[in-house]
């Protein structure tokens, strides 16, 4: 394995090794059809006008910021890349700039290293000072960058399973507590659902046999989303299996069933997501991003939990 170069003073530098082969993930980065989906940090959508990924070719796309607290929309950043070096599967180069066309604000680096099932992928942002750089910093960059490689891991786990939607998390907490968040259900109503469509109505009781069904309402509409199933199996602390599904016919898609399963290692606890069918891609990927927010949401609540309970 070799060794990432050290970040100089007017560099940022984000590592993450991603579970896909080398060839897989290079698609990743230049399909727009993939990167559409997990490029920029957590929230953030895209919308893309070209994409020529060849040397002096432009990347150009507006990246879309998340709706605000009262609903008003997001940023949008215009953002265009212009490629420098391609080198097929392991190394591009290009300039990244916003709102001028004709000035570059950095130069990135991104190398992927074959480690067989994996991959090492390496952002490298070049700032023309260390200044520039702190103010990158400052700007959320590095945060920025850690997200949109967890998004690509994310992505990976669902593309070439077009039946099964695989999602890993670690939260640090006890898996007690993350149990309660799951099955209490004034506990879920502070996180169940994405930040753009948060739930309004938490209606579960988590036992064998017991029907489910919980609300999510949009921020920027209002519109609501009824949704429910039933609980197929439950062993307190570490399982719960249920069935979904949405209750508006036709695009929103047939009934499928979701596993949970906890395990607690040194006071954190690892869960896991799994559910299956879907009907197409497009469907799973939907789900995928949703289920990302709403988990982000369930880590900020069980660190507020625990700020609560420690002693004074």
């Amino acid at each position: 394995m070799s060794a990432v170069a050290p970040e100089k003073s007017n560099e940022i530098v984000i590592t993450r090794t991603v579970r896909a082969p080398i060839q897989r993930v290079w698609q990743m980065f230049t399909r727009p059809e993939h990167i559409q989906h997990w490029w920029g940090p957590n929230g953030f959508t895209n919308t893309i006008f070209e994409m020529d990924v060849r040397v002096g070719g432009l990347w150009r796309y507006i990246m879309h910021a998340p709706a605000n607290a009262d609903g008003s929309p997001g940023i949008n950043y215009n953002n265009w890349i212009r490629y420098t070096t391609i080198t097929e599967p392991t190394f591009m180069a290009y300039e990244h700039g916003g709102d001028d066309p004709d000035h570059a604000e950095f130069n990135t680096t991104v190398t992927l290293q074959d480690l067989g099932d994996q991959t090492q992928v390496t952002l490298r942002i070049i700032l023309e000072s260390e200044a520039q750089r702190k103010a990158l910093a400052e700007f959320g960059a590095i945060e920025g960058g850690q997200q949109t490689l967890a998004r690509l891991d994310a992505y990976l786990t669902t593309t070439g399973k077009p039946n099964e939607l695989i999602i890993t998390r670690t939260f640090d907490a006890p898996r007690e507590l993350v149990w309660k968040a799951w099955t209490d259900p004034k506990h879920a109503l502070n996180w169940w659902g994405p930040s753009h469509h948060p739930a309004v109505n938490v209606m579960w009781d988590a036992r064998s046999g017991a029907r489910w069904r919980n609300c999510l309402r949009s921020v920027e509409t209002g519109d609501l989303l009824w949704h429910g199933g039933e609980f197929r199996e439950v062993v307190e602390p570490e399982l719960l299996a249920f069935t979904f599904a949405w209750e508006e016919t036709g695009e929103r898609g047939i009934e499928n069933l979701i596993t949970i399963t906890l395990t607690e290692n040194h006071e954190k606890t690892t869960m896991v997501l799994r559910q299956t069918p879907f009907q197409s891609l497009f469907e799973q990927e939907g789900h995928n991003e949703g289920w990302n927010s709403t988990f982000d949401r369930l880590a900020d609540y069980l660190a507020q939990r625990l700020n609560h309970i420690q002693p004074k």
